[in-house]
C-alpha cells in the first residue's frame, strides 16, 4: 500500500486478519517517518541505508 494512502484504520485492519503490511515507497524523511507512525510491518525504501539511519536517529533521540 502507497504510505499517502495509508491511514491507521488499514494497519489495524491487516492485523485483525494476520496480513502483513508493507508500506512503500519511503524516499524522503516525512514519507518514512509516517510509515513508522502509523507501525506497518514493513516499508519499502530506494535507500536501506538511508533509512536505518533516520530510525537510528529517531531511536537516540
Amino acid at each position: 500500500m502507497r504510505i499517502a494512502d495509508a491511514r491507521q484504520g488499514d494497519v489495524e485492519r491487516a492485523a485483525e486478519l494476520g496480513a502483513t503490511l508493507n508500506l512503500w515507497t519511503a524516499r524522503a524523511d516525512e514519507e518514512l517517518e509516517r510509515a513508522l507512525e502509523l507501525g506497518c510491518d514493513t516499508i519499502t525504501v530506494d535507500d536501506p541505508a538511508w533509512a536505518f539511519a533516520l530510525m537510528a536517529q529517531r531511536i537516540a533521540v
